[in-house]
């Protein structure tokens, strides 16, 4: 496969895994909410702030960090677990340096990079997301027994 279609494979399924990611957290935050002392927001007004605040930082950042660097790992056969979750969670751990008095964004930001790397890295590696849309046919065409001995070329 080329560089190239692999990099387009690794930026859809970053997209998707962002957004999933971001899912993941707003869920984390109601459930936060619901358990600790109530805060300025109500439990679901804070899952959607924590869900819009991870999709718009997470997707592009996946878009333009997450995605490339594992899509040039994969392509050199470097792409392994390890290097998945440093790749997921670097950009966490340069916000927690550079943020000295907000550490939790950046523990926060590398929960969501580590589940964005471990599902991107999963999808690139099955293939891909959903099946395409003719892949029953295709299937059912290389199964079918040909009817004559002309269609045997």
């Amino acid at each position: 496969m080329t560089f190239l279609r692999l990099l387009g494979r690794a930026e859809m399924c970053a997209v998707v895994a962002a957004v999933i990611a971001a899912v993941f957290l707003g869920v984390g935050e109601w459930v936060q909410a619901l358990t600790l002392s109530p805060g300025i927001f109500s439990p679901y007004e804070g899952a959607r702030i924590t869900f819009l605040y991870a999709a718009t930082i997470g997707v592009p950042l996946a878009v333009v960090y997450g995605a490339p660097v594992y899509a040039l790992l994969h392509h050199k056969g470097l792409a392994s677990w390890p290097a998945i979750l440093a790749i997921g969670i670097l950009p966490g751990a340069v916000v927690s340096v550079l943020a000295e008095h907000d550490r939790q964004f950046g523990m926060w930001i590398a929960a969501g990079g580590l589940v964005t790397a471990f599902i991107t890295h999963l999808g690139v590696r099955r293939g891909r997301l959903l099946p395409r849309s003719n892949s029953v046919v295709e299937m059912d065409a290389r199964q079918e027994q040909p009817r004559a001995p002309h269609h045997e070329r």
